[in-house]
């Protein structure tokens, strides 16, 4: 653990510090939990709503071979690990 001398910090400065330590530990917290939690397969809308798009958009995308779902029967399904791998490839595009 780290040692903090308060004298050497201005408030606004440890209030930056403790706020950067919480929130990366939080967001890596809540990104367990969202992973651990997700069903194996998810329905059209789960997955849209999981990466904050519209269904028109989740069509084109499968349209475009960005994320290939699986049918079972008539259900349209989306394996949640690609999905996640997906979201990654696309970041990874948009913020080279």
């Amino acid at each position: 653990m780290e040692k903090i001398i308060l004298i050497s910090f201005e408030f606004t400065e440890f209030a930056d510090h403790i706020k950067g330590l919480l929130s990366h530990t939080l967001k890596d917290y809540f990104e367990s939990q969202k992973a651990d939690t997700l069903p194996e397969f998810l329905t059209r809308i789960e997955t849209a709503k999981l990466l904050n798009i519209s269904l028109r958009c989740l069509d084109n995308w499968k349209k475009e071979g960005k994320l290939i779902p699986k049918k079972i029967g008539r259900r349209v399904l989306y394996s949640r690990e690609r999905v996640l791998q997906s979201l990654q490839d696309i970041n990874r595009l948009i913020y080279k």
